[in-house]
């Protein structure tokens, strides 16, 4: 009688997440691991995000998917987010020479880390 209980109390909390797996549409577009988009494209950010142009992502999103991506790692799918190209003929590389202080707390790794948001201006370097 005890187990039958057990079922009736945790019935609709059961059927509740059984339909979330199984409708179509339902967690089934994002990772469930990460809780990224399986689509890369479906996040791309645009001028209109409140927080377009600022690096500091994880400052108003904290980390959205809880897997320890670092805020550089952001730009990977949802774009540049505004940041400036480089200009062409700008150096690929010493960018703590010019911009040492560059968003300070961000645990920002040049060079690798600066090419991610600020893509040359000529799509073909």
């Amino acid at each position: 009688m005890h187990g039958v209980r057990n079922v009736i109390q945790r019935g609709p909390r059961l059927l509740a997440l059984l339909l979330f797996l199984l409708v179509p549409g339902c967690g089934d577009d994002v990772d469930a691991i990460t809780g990224a988009s399986r689509d890369p494209t479906a996040h791309v950010l645009t001028p209109e995000h409140r927080g377009w142009a600022q690096p500091d992502c994880q400052g108003c999103h904290g980390d959205p998917h809880a897997s320890g991506y670092r805020a550089v790692q952001c730009a990977g799918c949802h774009g540049t987010n505004g940041a400036p190209r480089r200009p062409a003929g700008h150096a690929n590389d010493g960018c703590v020479d010019c911009h040492a202080a560059a968003h300070p707390g961000l645990d920002v790794a040049p060079p690798g880390d600066c090419r991610g948001c600020h893509q040359p201006a000529d799509p073909a370097r």
